[in-house]
């Protein structure tokens, strides 16, 4: 009897203990390997994750004592959405000027 419940507990402490690298993995094990690609706001460990990065926008931390993530657009972007909106006013000005003083 004692031999099937050392094999028995054998097999429980592999199964457990090959399950615990994948778990591991999740947890930090300080507060400098949280992830030097991820911005926690205010700090790692006791702060809330903020989304990833993408190519249009990214996130800074904000709010009472930094624990907010916010959205911010990326520089090119708003830069492109302002020569775009200078155009379309430009545009439109130059478009109102020719009706006006067009001699037909």
């Amino acid at each position: 009897m004692t031999l099937v419940v050392n094999v028995s507990l054998f097999i429980l402490a592999i199964s457990v203990g090959s399950l615990l690298p994948v778990f591991a993995d999740e947890w930090p094990k300080s507060v400098n390997d949280v992830g030097y690609n991820y911005l926690y706001c205010p700090a790692p460990v006791i702060g809330e994750r903020c989304p990833d990065d993408t190519v249009f926008y990214h996130y800074t931390c904000c709010g009472d004592l930094n624990k907010d993530c916010c959205f911010v657009l990326q520089i090119w972007l708003v830069v492109l959405l302002v020569v775009i909106a200078i155009t379309v006013i430009v545009g439109f000005f130059f478009a109102v000027l020719r009706c006006l003083f067009c001699g037909r």
